[in-house]
């Protein structure tokens, strides 16, 4: 005899799949899909010093065996992970760096605190573009994203008069060109895109108290989107992507952008929350917390890690795999870093 349940149930997945691929269903149908992330990680943790007192502020990899790290001071400002092991690079290419960013073990992009852009071909890292301006003290490059035909890379410069304003320089492929250089005493901190369009975070440490900014960059210019002053109930915002969407930290609620307005998608309750999200889709989100590393599987938060000293502070920067994730843990109290790396287990084990 037929077991007609056994057809009934092929019927319902074969129809579930051909509606998906034909994105027939909504938004809410496909997160029903997703699986919530796994916890199971078994952590490692190494230690990178870049005496005296260099931070590591990025990391990228183009795999689990080939990664970067990148420090802005000290005498180690650049290291390499083969998989096995952190060593520092051997070649000294500069004093400081601030941003990481690639696309394959042979394409990978650096930058540092005196406008010089890198760039590495899978032997030897060079100077590929260096932002001059007319009497700059120094110019940072903060932050890389985008695609190897169409890169974008933001930072602050710093006059006489110590007041810094930013820039946004675009590659395409084969040039590098400046989109803007702003006027109005803000510090470009991260630039991310998804479908919606390319944003920005930025802030004015020289207001008093401190102002927060979303932009959208919209042809050669900044258009705010969201501001807010540090007095406020929101202490901090941040500018995160998670697959293929951009999420909008506002204090402890993460927002979506759709048309023209935020929309409030989650609320972190935890009281410890540390205003930053790193993730592979929805229902698979990483929380740092100001004492350790929480995770959100979209049912419900639960702690990966904890650190009892003050002085740690996770960054904002992590590297997520398939089966192996990197964070950076910031020692201010001995004035080094902390790389937990975690591996997923099985069951079983």
């Amino acid at each position: 005899m037929f077991d007609y349940s056994k057809i009934s149930l092929c019927l319902v997945l074969t129809v579930l799949l051909i509606f998906t691929a034909c994105g027939l269903l909504s938004s809410d149908e496909k997160e029903k899909i997703l699986e919530p992330g796994p916890r199971n990680y078994a952590w490692q943790v190494d230690t990178l010093y870049s005496p005296p007192g260099g931070f590591v502020y990025d990391i990228w990899g183009s795999s689990p065996n080939d990664l970067w790290a990148v420090l802005g001071g000290g005498i180690n400002t650049l290291w390499h992970f083969n998989g096995e092991e952190w060593s520092v690079w051997p070649e000294q290419v500069g004093p400081a760096f601030y941003s990481i960013y690639g696309f394959a073990q042979d394409d990978v992009w650096m930058g540092g605190n005196d406008g010089k852009l890198y760039h590495f071909d899978g032997e030897r890292w060079k100077l590929s573009f260096q932002l001059e301006l007319s009497e700059a003290l120094f110019i940072d490059l903060n932050t890389i994203f985008g695609e190897s035909s169409n890169l974008y890379v933001a930072g602050i410069v710093v006059y006489p008069d110590g007041i810094p304003n930013s820039f946004l320089l675009n590659y395409d492929g084969r040039n590098w060109k400046k989109v803007l250089i702003t006027d109005f005493k803000v510090q470009l901190q991260r630039i991310r895109w998804d479908r919606k369009g390319i944003f920005l975070q930025g802030v004015n440490i020289h207001s008093q108290p401190d102002s927060m900014f979303f932009y959208k960059l919209e042809g050669a210019r900044l258009k705010e989107k969201f501001s807010i002053s540090g007095d406020k109930d929101i202490e901090i915002i941040s500018l995160n992507k998670i697959g293929k969407d951009i999420y909008f930290a506002m204090g402890n609620v993460l927002h979506t952008y759709e048309g023209k307005e935020f929309k409030p998608w989650h609320t972190v309750l935890e009281p410890n929350f540390g205003y930053q999200i790193y993730g592979r889709h929805k229902k698979d989100i990483f929380l740092r917390m100001k004492d350790g590393l929480a995770h959100y599987n979209g049912e419900d938060t639960q702690y990966l890690f904890n650190y009892n000293n003050f002085l740690f502070s996770l960054s904002n920067n992590a590297m997520l795999f398939d089966e192996e994730v990197f964070f950076i843990v910031n020692d201010f109290d001995l004035g080094t870093n902390y790389i937990y790396h975690g591996t997923l287990i099985s069951e079983e084990e």
